[in-house]
């Protein structure tokens, strides 16, 4: 296999390019909050972080009484079947105790159905604030 002088600068240009695309380890500590804990009625989810998205906002909405609905107020990043509510966000709920005062009630619940599980719900085992 024979190397052109070219071709070889395309090639380190292409394997920098690509090196230099790939994400950062991020060293960011995860938000102050109250991290919920998700288990799936399915085993195989649909459109499990939309749906945890949408149905957790909507839990908040009705369960908090806040005026302030957004999903600025989540971080989802942690693991497949959990969310994290972070401080300071929900002018209503700015400390760990706050959210988790609501989120108590949560716990023995599930996320869509409440008392009892639709198709494709997810139980909220507990939560944990820090």
């Amino acid at each position: 296999m024979r190397f052109t002088t070219g071709s070889l600068i395309l090639s380190i240009a292409s394997v920098s390019v690509s090196v230099s695309g790939l994400p950062l380890e991020s060293r960011q500590q995860p938000p102050s909050g109250c991290h919920v804990d998700l288990a799936p009625t399915l085993s195989q989810p649909q459109n499990a972080a939309s749906n945890i998205l949408y149905h957790t906002l909507s839990k908040w909405a009705s369960t908090s009484e806040s005026s302030y609905v957004s999903s600025d107020i989540l971080d989802m990043k942690n693991t497949p079947y959990s969310v994290t509510f972070k401080t300071n966000v929900d002018p209503n709920f700015q400390t760990a105790e706050q959210i988790g005062a609501v989120l108590e009630k949560w716990v023995g619940t599930y996320l869509v159905g409440g008392e009892t599980a639709e198709i494709d719900d997810y139980a909220i085992t507990g939560f944990a604030c820090s």
